[in-house]
Parts: structure tokens; C-alpha cells; sequence
């Protein structure tokens, strides 16, 4: 199979999954959610000072049993994912993306030109589904961009919403 046949059929999986129903989170998690001392918005904001760029992915996952944020951070020049402590907001690992940087639409641009920013899109969707974010990502949308935020019930139940990065309004449930 060429290179170009992966890539395609990767990117095709990769649709697929991004496109199906937001599945239950693990009661676990969601119980691990709730104690965690830093939210997912301080964990962007924390990653953002140590990246020197905008988040434009972060969610929060149980690993080894510790309580963690991985935010991935747009720089002018690099793509860094940062794991942070979700107790301390101490940085534990940090991954230079490089491949994935040549795969983004995203440009930092695009994120200083939106007037409602990924941390005050999870407030509203926080607000919106009464919830608590366990998941957010930067779309494109045209010229514009939009936020994907996924927002855990304590029952396990998530449920996503979009966020427009125009004016902060409800684009899509």
C-alpha cells in the first residue's frame, strides 16, 4: 500500500471518529474531574504562558491513575502538547508535534482574529449545558473559528457543543 493510500485511509478513520456521538465518559474520570483543583480553562491558560501560543486542543484524562490535561499549544512556528498536572498545574511531559503542524488548518492568525477565546467558549458551554468541560478543540469555520467543547454530567452523560469564535453565540448543538 503506497504512503498516499495510508494517508488517506488514516485521515478517513480519523473523520469517522471525530464525526460519531460523544460516547459516556467513565464515572472514574468524571469523579476524578470534579476533584481536580485546576480547571480545564487554568490548565489552557498555564499551557499558553509556558508554550507562548493559544490552545487549539485540551482535554482532561486519568493516567496511571493521576489526574491529568494534555492542551496542545499553536506558536508562531511549532505545535507543543503539554501534560499538566490537573492537581498542581505543574508541566509533567511536554511533545513537540512536529508532523502534525504541517496538518493544521489553524494558524495562529486565525485565533488572535477571534473575538471569544477557547477559555471563555468552555465558560459558555459550561454555563450553557451545566457541566463541567472535560474536552475543547479550535475548529476552522471559513475564515472564522469555532470551538468544539465537551462538557461531562456527573452521571457520565457528555454532550458537545460549538461555540462561534465570532461572537460567542451557540453555532451548533
Amino acid at each position: 500500500m503506497t504512503f498516499q493510500k495510508r494517508l488517506a485511509l488514516l485521515g478517513a478513520a480519523t473523520a469517522a471518529l471525530l464525526s460519531s456521538p460523544a460516547l459516556a465518559a467513565d464515572k472514574e474520570d468524571i469523579q476524578a474531574l470534579t476533584q481536580a483543583r485546576l480547571s480545564l480553562t487554568q490548565a489552557i491558560e498555564e499551557a499558553g504562558r509556558q508554550g507562548n501560543g493559544r490552545a487549539v486542543d485540551a482535554e482532561f484524562d486519568v493516567e496511571n491513575g493521576a489526574a491529568r490535561y494534555e492542551v496542545t499549544i499553536l506558536g508562531a512556528d511549532r505545535l507543543v502538547t503539554y501534560t499538566l498536572d490537573a492537581n498542581t498545574g505543574a508541566v509533567v511531559k511536554t511533545d513537540e508535534k512536529t508532523v502534525a503542524r504541517y496538518f493544521t488548518r489553524l494558524d495562529p492568525a486565525d485565533l488572535q482574529g477571534a473575538r471569544t477565546t477557547l477559555e471563555q467558549a468552555i465558560g459558555i458551554a459550561e454555563q450553557r449545558l451545566s457541566g463541567k468541560a472535560i474536552e475543547a478543540e479550535v475548529e476552522r469555520d471559513g475564515d472564522a473559528v469555532r470551538y468544539e467543547v465537551t462538557v461531562a454530567h456527573p452521571d457520565g452523560r457528555t454532550q458537545d457543543i460549538k461555540i462561534s469564535g465570532v461572537d460567542g453565540q451557540v453555532a451548533e448543538r
